[in-house]
């Protein structure tokens, strides 16, 4: 009865974790939606269990037709369960890999505006290379005086560009510092999803998401019908528990029966011997009184009268009458 209770609570715990996951998930699917969604599939959740005890514990008194119908609701409810976890699980996956997406994307802009200015760099010092070079022209031709003359003209415009080239290494520095920044994000979202690569070499497929699935797909089709089973393994315990308790009970009953018909039967034999045991005392103080009753005393002999012979021969004729009569 112990394990009976444990499974029952076991699974409806499942069974609202269950519950919980399909509704988050039908809600992100149906956004507009959301608390509709999950009025609805929560009643059709609940509506299941319901079904699958109802439809153990009356098995053998429903009709064939109800059997298949309300078998193949609860088979298109556990469908419509394990799609909603399916989508909850998939929904997290997502979540947690957008971040690193979005990281991944910000990183290759932030590369793109690195060469931009780093082509700003190089366009900057081949303006420095030019104006070298024309000063260069003046030294070589000996034209000291002229060089000179160039290389203050080109004082101001040197000046933009040593400026220009400060702000494109500070803007790259900038942008270095906010890649690592990105860089770091993504390195913990990718140890976060590390043991997906360990799964995707046990599974022996070479995309990472195709083993994601894999592993959603097998958690969808094992959480509910899990669920359902240990509900029907509770109730198959409660059942026999109960048939046991009433089998116990009517035992316990036959056996107080015939306990009470013995102590009937004792009972009617004490009587009986104690009926006895007063008829032998009555029968032994009647013979104690009969042997304390005084014999009778004989009466005094008295003078008898001389009888003729006459009437002792009558006497003695009649008595021979008497016996011959």
């Amino acid at each position: 009865m112990f394990l009976g209770v444990l499974a029952l609570l076991t699974s409806f715990c499942i069974s609202a974790i269950a519950i919980f996951f399909s509704v988050t998930g039908w809600a992100a699917l149906f956004a507009a939606a959301a608390v509709p969604a999950m009025l609805m599939f929560g009643s059709i959740e609940i509506g299941k269990l319901v079904a699958a005890a109802f439809l153990h514990w009356h098995w053998k008194e429903m009709g064939l037709r109800l059997k298949y119908l309300i078998t193949s609701m609860i088979l298109v409810a556990m469908l419509i369960t394990s799609v909603g976890i399916y989508g909850f699980l998939a929904k997290g996956h997502l979540d947690q890999e957008i971040p690193a997406d979005s990281a991944v994307l910000k990183i290759e802009r932030i590369d793109k505006r690195i060469l931009k200015e780093e082509e700003i760099v190089r366009r900057l010092e081949e303006r420095l290379t030019q104006l070298d070079a024309t000063i260069q022209v003046y030294i070589d031709r000996e034209y000291v005086t002229r060089g000179l003359k160039a290389r203050k003209e080109q004082k101001e415009e040197r000046e933009l560009i040593d400026i220009g080239i400060k702000d494109s290494y500070n803007i790259i520095d900038k942008l270095e510092e906010e890649k690592l920044v990105h860089n770091e994000k993504i390195g913990s979202i990718q140890a976060k999803l590390g043991p997906i690569k360990y799964v995707t070499q046990i599974l022996n497929v070479e995309n990472k998401d195709m083993a994601v699935q894999i592993v959603i797909i097998m958690s969808m089709f094992t959480f509910d019908p899990f669920a359902i089973a240990l509900l029907l393994a509770a109730m198959w315990s409660v059942k026999h528990a109960t048939i046991r308790k009433q089998a116990q009970n009517k035992l316990l009953s036959g056996s107080n029966d015939r306990r009470d018909d013995l102590r009937d039967n004792s009972d009617l034999r004490c009587t009986q011997e104690t009926v006895q045991r007063e008829d032998d005392t009555k029968i032994t103080k009647a013979d104690e009184i009969s042997k304390k009753v005084p014999e009778p005393i004989p009466a005094p002999a008295t003078k008898s009268t001389p009888v003729n012979s006459k009437a002792k021969d009558a006497g003695r004729h009649g008595d021979l009458t008497w016996r011959k009569k």
